[in-house]
Formats: structure tokens, sequence, C-alpha cells
């Protein structure tokens, strides 16, 4: 049986850590799209006919932040509510943890914490059905 492939959107505005989500995430097989801002990562969601499978989302973004798309995606009438997010950043306060989950994140991951190979590891898990 063919895989199926997944189709991801990371949104991360620092170029050297996007480069490296990007590189390990293509390597075990998933379509990535980039955006590097909020307002970008907005337009590429917004897009008829285009869904995502997960949302890989930044907090601290230029234009628009995380929090904000964050709460667009799952707004009442969002065409993309049922869209998954997973939050990667640096900014780990319990406040902002217990608002993300509120708002309908399904993860919330500390960069510093995680290897790139590590968030793909926990891309995998997200996708593998549960046993």
């Amino acid at each position: 049986m063919t895989p199926v492939t997944r189709n991801l959107l990371l949104v991360e505005d620092e170029i050297y850590i996007r480069d490296m989500y990007y590189r390990v995430l293509t390597e075990k097989g998933y379509l990535v799209e980039v955006a590097q801002d909020g307002q970008e990562a907005l337009d590429k969601l917004m897009r008829p006919g285009i869904m995502y499978d997960l949302v890989i989302l930044d907090i601290l973004l230029p234009k628009v932040d995380g929090i904000s798309i964050l709460r667009k995606i799952k707004a009442g009438d969002s065409p993309i509510k049922s869209t998954p997010v997973i939050l990667l950043t640096n900014l780990g306060t319990e406040s902002l943890i217990a608002e993300a989950i509120s708002l309908g994140a399904e993860k919330y991951f500390i960069k510093a914490d995680l290897l790139p190979k590590d968030i793909a590891l926990e891309v995998d898990k997200f996708f593998s059905p549960s046993d």
C-alpha cells in the first residue's frame, strides 16, 4: 500500500530554523510549504481549495503573531477550523501554554528542548494510528 503524503504548513520567521525543519520534514516524505511571517501564513491558509494536514506554528512572528493565527484557524465559522496546529516556540510560560491549548492547539513544544529530528518524530507520532 502506498503511504499517504501529508501536506504541512511550517510557519517560522527565522530562516536557519525554518530551513532545518523543512529539510528534516521533507526527508521524512512530508510535503512542506513554508511561511516566513504571520500574514503569509494566513494568506496560505485562506487560499480556496488548499488544505493542510498539519500547521507547525511559531508564536513570535512578524506582522501577525502565532496566537492570533491560531484564533483565526479555530474560529467558529472558519473553513479550516479542523486543521490541527502544533505550536513550536521558545515562549514557554504556563499561561501562554494554557491559552494555546484552550484555543485548540494539539501540542506545544519549546524549540530549545528539541532537535529538528525530534520535531519530525513528533509529527510522525501525530499521524501514526494510535494503538
